[in-house]
């Protein structure tokens, strides 16, 4: 009689691809304690496999408590690792319109993670609208609101538009915090995907005719609701959305992709907003940008052109300096942007314009010029001019001069200081150069400057002791 063989086992499923065992693990998470809870939920994650689909898929079935640190906790690790989260894009999609809603903002953030680093995903985000537009209405955080805000990015027709533009009026209230400027960054590249350039234009200057025929035009195949949605939406922006948000475009990394709505604010009414634009125009460097900036020299309020200048300064020297050089020597223009072509051109490190300008006939001028001349050659070399010219030039332009000789001294230069004060011809000019000393002490006091004190003679250090002191 043949011994029947025993079937040989075969190797045990590990755990994250046993799908009962996962189940079961996942929903003891109701039973834990609140203090354990987070770190189980990671133990899970971590097995990897198929634990975070199960981990979605079952999360309908636990309490509403438990359902949002596990949301939370998909949420954080998807943001380090969106990489890993293409296979679960279906299973997060079928989630969030399942579990608890107060889920739904951290799946959805989880979502634009994943899809930012997903080239052909395999859903199509453009019908997660409704649940984008709830967690922008809800009560969620500023930064979910903001992934909520690159999923109606995906859409296909304008009807999220009004809603966007009111939340990013909303962020502006507050820009100077990290949320609200990075949500208005993130709005203002759903604005121009959803509804073109001819819509930044409009956040800018809401009654720009040309703007307002080719939104129309742009817009023909979308429904007419939605541009009069729109067209409302815009009326009603608050006047000093344009110039702040043309300020958030000047310091942002991103500024080229938003140059209508630069290019329309140097055209505004408001000379406010087109000093602002006049500045943004800064972070553009192509020839069109440059004749922008050439048009608004001659834009007949001074604090535009004050703003032009400095974005003058950006280019190169072959670009602008000659340019600059010459608002600089103007004789028929303002003080203020004569200076501001100065600090332009140093800002090129412009050292023979600047030498250029030392001749002019207006003393502040010439000046001021030698002080920022000054500072850019080698320190030694700039404090033997700067020194030389507080030597020879007359009242107000010596003292104009003490800043920049400020700059430029070490706690070492404080014998050459007090000889050059010694050798002053007059009383008066000795002891205006002395307040130039009183300065230079505070603001080099250290062990450095002490230093340099043992090395002076008797009678100086105990000079410059009283003069620390206060008592002379």
């Amino acid at each position: 009689m043949t011994t029947p063989k025993t079937p040989v086992a075969g190797p045990p499923v590990p755990l994250n691809r046993h799908l009962s065992r996962l189940k079961r693990r996942v929903l003891r998470l109701a039973n834990l304690r609140p203090g354990r809870l987070d770190a189980a939920i990671c133990d899970i994650i971590d097995l990897r496999g198929l634990s975070l689909a199960v981990l979605l898929h079952q999360m309908p079935a636990l309490p509403a408590r438990v359902q949002r640190r596990v949301a939370a906790k998909i949420e954080d690790f998807l943001f380090f690792h969106p990489g890993k989260g293409r296979r679960v894009m279906k299973r997060l999609v079928a989630a969030i319109g399942r579990v608890a809603p107060a889920c739904q903002p951290h799946l959805l953030a989880a979502l634009a993670d994943v899809a930012a680093r997903v080239r052909q995903p395999p859903i199509d985000l453009a019908d997660l609208g409704s649940a984008a537009r709830a967690v922008l209405e809800s009560k969620a955080d500023l930064t979910r609101k903001g992934k909520a805000v690159e999923i109606l990015a995906c859409g296909r027709t304008p009807e999220h538009v009004p809603l966007i533009i009111h939340f990013l009026q909303t962020a502006l209230g507050g820009i100077e915090g990290y949320a609200n400027y990075q949500f208005t960054e993130t709005a203002l590249f759903a604005l121009k995907r959803l509804g073109g350039e001819s819509l930044l234009r409009l956040l800018v200057n809401p009654s720009a005719v040309d703007a307002n025929r080719q939104l129309r035009l742009e817009w023909r195949h979308h429904p007419e609701d939605h541009l009069k949605a729109t067209v409302r939406t815009l009326q009603g922006l608050d006047e000093q959305v344009p110039a702040v948000l043309l300020k958030v475009v000047e310091l942002s990394e991103y500024a080229l992709p938003f140059i209508a709505m630069v290019r329309e604010g140097l055209d505004h009414p408001d000379k406010w907003v087109r000093q602002v634009a006049a500045a943004a125009m800064a972070k553009v460097t192509d020839q069109a940008g440059f004749e922008q900036i050439d048009r608004m020299l001659r834009d007949p309020a001074v604090e535009v052109r004050l703003m032009a200048i400095s974005s003058l300064g950006s280019y190169s020297i072959e670009t602008t300096g000659e340019r600059l050089t010459g608002i600089a020597l103007n004789e028929g223009e303002v003080p203020e942007i004569r200076m501001n072509a100065l600090y332009a051109l140093y800002g090129q490190k412009n050292r023979g314009a600047l030498e250029t300008v030392r001749q002019s006939p207006s003393p502040g001028i010439a000046t001021n010029a030698a002080g920022l001349h000054a500072l850019l050659q080698p320190r030694e070399e700039g404090l033997k001019d700067l020194l030389e010219e507080i030597g020879s030039r007359p009242g107000e332009a010596r003292t104009e001069l003490f800043p920049y000789l400020l700059e430029l001294a070490q706690p070492d230069d404080l014998g050459r200081l007090l000889q050059f004060q010694d050798a002053l011809p007059e009383a008066s000019r000795r002891e205006e150069f002395l307040g130039l000393l009183g300065a230079f002490l505070r603001k080099n006091a250290g062990p450095a400057l002490e230093r340099a004190l043992e090395r002076l003679a008797p009678p100086q250090r105990k000079a410059v002791r009283l003069l620390i002191d206060g008592r002379l």
